[in-house]
């Protein structure tokens, strides 16, 4: 029978789109449905098969679209009701997928987003519509998210099927130092990762949620897709109770705050913590007894006690960077940019730091990006530099660090991304053109005219309470400010291209 389509003189009434999966993960192939409802008439079922890179969200993302498709008609409200919590999330925030297509689906941290295919299909149907919603819900159309998560342990023939990663782990922290530790095993199909990583300020919480974070991170960035079928043991039993109790989705509906109205603690983890675990289908075990965990945790417990002794020897080398800057040969700058719509007006700050003394500079622009902001106030502030010294207004210094919480711009100029742009014309490994072409050469520019500049990330906001918290809050406020002004004290952001 052939597909059902629906017209505009069949479509007065609302548009309901019901996607259905059916998701393989050990055969690497997933099956799709669409039940498609125009008013009172429901249209012929939609149904394929995605074995091409399939994963649990794409075969919802595909579902989706094929629905959509069905639709000829323009300017509707249309429900889709999918069983992906991913998309119904990504989709139905409004705000941040049209930031996402603006950017050419890159995200902030520069990487691209996953199945960029079907989401520009989807961008390009939900335009014809007058209104759009997604909801989320388990059942929907055959066995769907629940049925997928029912099939987490064993296959069709009740076979046991393999995840694509088992997460094992252990943290440790030292006293009240502060100082703690994580050590991760990923048990990969025909190999083992390690991992491990250390950290200065933090506590026996947040280093269980951090380590489960970067775990999940590491997975992905291993086996380069999402929709991976994860076992992840914890020996933390908050961890545990959280996700199995519905705990989680408890305060994410509350908006991270406790039934009693006091904020959730760590809530800035736990919201990370949730959006990976979206991202993938993820079982969460309580495990404190299984045969590597007194070893793991030995590791964990050396690498924090360690890290409490480089602490200590460390301080020397901070005092050294003080001293330094309140000398003159290092200056320090503080960058932060902002966009209040994404493409929409936008504004920089900076805070250069010469000789122990603080001063600031900011500038709102029309129309522009967040990226593009973040570049900005880096371009600027070296330039300005750079002028300074041929003026002979400020002495040649050693070496100039600047610190931003943007990791594309600390990604592109620590890894050589950006060098190795300009060297092939500003072409990119994947053959396309590299965004803001104007602002890296003058990044790259003024860096070879000064001595030394190391590009230096922190984590943003000041919320995580790090060195230099205060100047990043201010550079971001800064710039908010910036962009907040008056239209006519606005300037035209000439590089910029939709």
């Amino acid at each position: 029978m052939a597909q059902q389509t629906a017209t505009e003189s069949e479509t007065s009434a609302p548009v309901r789109i019901n996607c259905g999966i059916d998701f393989q993960p050990q055969q690497g192939f997933g099956a799709y449905s669409a039940m498609v409802r125009v008013g009172d008439e429901q249209l012929d079922p939609i149904a394929g098969v995605v074995d091409d890179g399939a994963t649990f969200i794409r075969c919802c993302l595909t579902a989706a679209v094929e629905g959509f498709e069905a639709v000829e008609a323009r300017g509707e409200n249309v429900e889709v009701v999918t069983p992906s919590t991913w998309v119904a999330e990504t989709l139905g925030n409004t705000d941040e997928f049209a930031k996402l297509r603006s950017n050419d689906w890159v995200k902030d941290d520069g990487e691209e987003v996953v199945h960029r295919d079907l989401l520009e299909r989807l961008a390009s149907c939900i335009d014809l519509q007058e209104q759009v919603k997604w909801r989320f819900a388990q059942d929907v159309g055959g066995r769907g998210r629940k049925g997928e998560q029912e099939a987490k342990s064993n296959g069709e023939d009740g076979s046991q099927v393999a995840p694509d990663c088992h997460i094992s782990y252990a943290a440790a922290t030292v006293g009240n130092s502060g100082v703690g530790a994580y050590y991760i095993e990923l048990d990969i199909p025909g190999r083992l990762e390690k991992v491990s990583s250390k950290f200065q300020t933090t506590n026996f919480a947040r280093m269980h949620l951090t380590a489960c974070i970067d775990a999940m991170r590491e997975a992905r960035r291993l086996l380069r897709k999402d929709g991976l079928r994860i076992v992840l043991d914890t020996p933390h039993e908050l961890t545990a109770n959280a996700v199995n109790r519905g705990w989680l989705d408890t305060w994410a509906q509350n908006k991270w705050n406790r039934r009693e109205g006091d904020r959730v603690r760590n809530a800035d983890l736990w919201q990370e913590f949730r959006r990976l675990m979206q991202r993938h289908d993820v079982e969460v075990r309580l495990s404190m007894d299984s045969a590597n965990s007194d070893v793991m945790l030995s590791q964990a417990e050396g690498l924090a006690r360690r890290e409490v002794e480089r602490v200590r020897e460390d301080t020397a080398f901070k005092e050294q960077e003080e001293a330094a800057v309140k000398d003159g040969t290092l200056i320090r700058i503080f960058t932060d940019g902002s966009a209040l719509e994404n493409p929409g007006p936008g504004g920089w700050a900076a805070i250069m730091e010469v000789k122990g003394k603080k001063a600031s500079q900011s500038q709102g622009y029309k129309h522009t990006t967040n990226n593009r902001m973040e570049l900005m106030g880096a371009a600027e502030t070296l330039d300005l530099l750079v002028k300074l010294q041929s003026d002979e207004k400020i002495d040649d210094v050693e070496k100039v660090i600047l610190i931003t919480d943007s990791e594309y711009l600390v990604s592109a100029m620590t890894r050589g991304w950006a060098k190795r742009w300009r060297k092939n014309q500003w072409i990119k490994q994947d053959g396309e053109k590299a965004k803001n072409t104007d602002l890296w050469k003058r990044i790259l520019l003024a860096s070879d005219r000064l001595k030394r500049v190391e590009f230096r990330w922190m984590r943003g906001h000041a919320k995580f309470r790090e060195a230099f918290g205060s100047e990043n809050a201010m550079c971001d406020r800064l710039a908010k400010e910036a962009a907040g002004q008056p239209e006519e004290k606005l300037l035209a952001d000439d590089g910029y291209e939709d």
